[in-house]
């Protein structure tokens, strides 16, 4: 979670989340795009079977690209797309982001 209290009450038991999660054959987790490191911890713990759903881009401070190169499917952006003057070019920006760290470029 993004929240402060997440790490302090959620980051213990998220790793023994994410391994039940895992044996029961769950679709996915949830990992907060606010702390990538964590994404990363989180797929190398249920590997490439299950999904990782990554809230918390834009408003509160994740970064699209860099929750998807930790290791996430999918990132929820909702704010930084719904209060841009031009949503179209948020999404594409957001889009563009992504693509170029998945390219390696700089």
């Amino acid at each position: 979670m993004s929240h402060p209290g997440g790490a302090e009450f959620l980051q213990p038991a998220a790793e023994i989340i994410a391994k039940m999660a895992a044996e029961a054959g769950a679709f996915g987790l949830v990992a907060p795009a606010t702390r990538p490191e964590r994404v990363k911890k989180l797929r190398n713990i249920i590997g490439d079977e299950l999904a990782i759903i990554s809230p918390g881009v834009g408003a509160q401070g994740g970064v699209a690209s860099k929750a998807i190169s930790a290791g996430a499917d999918w990132v929820i952006v909702g704010r930084i797309i719904c209060g841009a003057e031009s949503p179209k070019k948020a999404v594409y920006e957001i889009v563009k982001e992504i693509d170029t760290e998945l390219r390696g470029d700089s």
